[in-house]
């Protein structure tokens, strides 16, 4: 093999890893994330429940975020 031609296959590889690195991070960051914007939504509604907005309407609103 050219030194050329093995220069390109171990740049591609490397190329390659690295997407692959960056898809794995951002799919665990996104999991991780939705748990944390699901907890927010949480503490909002006993935020509201503690204002006194209506169990029902609290309950609608968390429904349709699901």
């Amino acid at each position: 093999m050219e030194q050329g031609t093995l220069f390109f296959l171990v740049a591609a590889a490397i190329a390659n890893l690295l997407i692959l690195y960056l898809i794995i991070n951002t799919a665990t960051k996104a999991s991780l994330r939705a748990k944390y914007e699901w907890a927010q939504v949480e503490l909002l509604a006993k935020i509201a429940r503690i204002q006194g907005v209506p169990e029902e309407e609290i309950r609608a609103t968390m429904e349709s975020i699901r």
